[in-house]
This record gives structure tokens, C-alpha cells and sequence, in this order.
């Protein structure tokens, strides 16, 4: 990974909220930690299979002229990840469904998808501004 702050789940960094990482940070903390714990379990054991995380692609406003061309360049950054990271390349993908809206792009990626993902972000402007967790909405 690029030394992206908050980026790479095996840094030595203090966990918490840090302010001044925050707008640095691609991925949201809570998935930071979710993936630090997979990494962990996936050493401990070789013959599990990697999951695949539910995200939400938060697309840069101020990439390029337009959204669409935000768009265009983080689907492309996942196609290549899945292509080049992926375990399971027919199983993880964008939901293309679910991602018709102009400012998200919804995913199923294994980690180390994910954490290719941010640096090829980084190399070509980041047209991603932020990656969440996909979770469930709940009734409070």
C-alpha cells in the first residue's frame, strides 16, 4: 500500500478517531479495522477463503468535469483490482443495479481487492473520495 495514513490495516498507527486523518483516509475507519481483523484470521488460517465486503464508493465531486468521468475511472480501478487481486474473480464485482446513482458505486470486494483499490485510487487523482461498509439500514 502507499503511505496513505489510515489506509493500511498493518500500520503501526494508534487506532481511534484522528481528525487530521480523516480527509486523507480513502477507507472509513470501521472498515480499516473490519479488514486489519480479516488479515489477521486469514494468516492464522491459509485455508480460508477471503470474504467479500459490501462497500459504498463515495465518488470525488472535484474529479475531473463530471461525475460520470468519476465514475468511469473507479469502476475502471475495480475491474483491474478484481483482475489482478481477486481470489474469486466471478463473485465480486459492482452491483450495477444498485449503483445507479450518480455519487455512489456499490461493490462486493475482498480485501485485497480493496486495499489495491485505494492505491490505484491515489495514482490516478482519486476519483473515490472515501470508502464505507455497506451495511444494513436498521430500525433505531
Amino acid at each position: 500500500m502507499t503511505g496513505l495514513p489510515g489506509s493500511d490495516p498493518e500500520s503501526d498507527r494508534p487506532e481511534g478517531f484522528t481528525p487530521e486523518q480523516l480527509d486523507r483516509t480513502v477507507l472509513a475507519i470501521p472498515l480499516i479495522n473490519d479488514l486489519r481483523e480479516e488479515r489477521e484470521k486469514l494468516k492464522a488460517d491459509p485455508d480460508l477463503a477471503p470474504r467479500k465486503w459490501d462497500v459504498v464508493l463515495d465518488l470525488n465531486l472535484e474529479f475531473a468535469t463530471n461525475r460520470e468521468q468519476a465514475r468511469e475511472a473507479a469502476c475502471k480501478i475495480i475491474e483491474q483490482s478484481i483482475a489482478e487481486h481477486g481470489e474469486d474473480k466471478q463473485s465480486q464485482g459492482i452491483g450495477k443495479a444498485k449503483s445507479s446513482t450518480s455519487q455512489y458505486v456499490f461493490a462486493a470486494l475482498e480485501g485485497e481487492v480493496i486495499r489495491d483499490v485505494v492505491d490505484r485510487n491515489e495514482e490516478v487523482g482519486r476519483p473515490i473520495f472515501r470508502i464505507w461498509p455497506d451495511f444494513e439500514i436498521q430500525r433505531l
